[in-house]
């Protein structure tokens, strides 16, 4: 079939039964997940037909800023700045950078932890900018 398990698709006609926009979550290989965690079966669409309906979500960015670490408006590195202040906000990212660092050889995607490691960089570099 050409639905992806665990994948998300957003609704792009506004030509269906289906909200525009909404995402929807493959729980099969022809099932997607409704909003109100109601299965819909796919199993008699065409590949094109539903193309015509449904787009495959962007994967999500896993480094600079991911969604995950910014719920409810507020991203998790501001509450830390914000309590912690610049020193307590350097030693967080400088504990990342090694953290990320030492373990990148032993995971099964080696560069994203090291693109992690450059971002926690970066923000130390920023800080440190900042006090020249």
């Amino acid at each position: 079939m050409f639905l992806q398990q665990g994948e998300k698709y957003k609704c792009i006609s506004s030509d269906c039964n289906f909200d525009v926009g909404q995402t929807y979550l493959a729980i099969t290989t022809h099932q997607l997940l409704n909003k109100y965690s109601c299965p819909i079966d796919f199993s008699g669409w065409e590949q094109d037909t539903f193309e015509q309906h449904f787009k495959l979500q962007d994967k999500k960015e896993k480094v600079n800023h991911p969604q995950h670490y910014n719920q409810g408006g507020i991203e998790c590195l501001d509450v830390i700045k914000a309590y912690y202040g610049n020193d307590g906000y350097e030693g967080f990212c400088a504990g990342n950078v090694l953290k990320y660092v030492m373990r990148y050889k032993h995971k099964e995607n080696a560069l994203e932890d090291l693109k992690k490691a450059r971002f926690y960089l970066d923000e130390i570099i920023k800080l440190n900018e900042n006090n020249e």
